[in-house]
């Protein structure tokens, strides 16, 4: 399984972090990239913690995701070439591979990421092509706020 988890702080804690993350990758390796509106920003919204997982709305200048961060190593095995040993050796990659994740009560279809100096964390993508917009504003507006 080898879930590699932030380390341990409050939920808000976890979040600003991994716009800390998103930011430097956004600023380095995805910098100059047609998908990417960098008059967006990096936000988070709509805090949800659970028992194992916390979930938020997080926007990107790349993507506005449901994101779920395991609070507790969840008992879906990874992929070989997802575990953290194998990420770090790869570039960025938006979208990971689709999984099938209890969250709650709720069965989801999840796509894994893998963020160096964060870990291990679950997309649910809601709008993509974010260059059509004009500010964070819009965006949210667009998914209704």
């Amino acid at each position: 399984m080898n879930w590699e988890l932030a380390q341990a702080v409050s939920a808000p804690e976890r979040f600003d972090r991994l716009l800390a993350v998103m930011q430097r990758i956004g600023d380095s390796e995805l910098a100059g990239r047609s998908y990417v509106n960098s008059a967006v920003g990096y936000e988070w919204r709509g805090l949800t913690v659970g028992e194992d997982w916390a979930e938020a709305y997080v926007l990107t200048p790349w993507m506005l995701a449901r994101t779920y961060l395991p609070l507790t190593a969840p008992g879906v095995s990874l992929p070989a070439e997802w575990e953290a040993r194998a990420r770090s050796e790869q570039p960025f990659q938006l979208i990971g591979p689709a999984m099938d994740v209890v969250v709650g009560e709720d069965l989801l279809r999840l796509h894994l990421q893998w963020l160096s100096g964060y870990g291990h964390l679950l997309l649910q993508p809601l709008v993509q092509n974010l260059p059509r917009f004009a500010g964070a504003a819009d965006v949210w507006a667009v998914w209704g706020d």
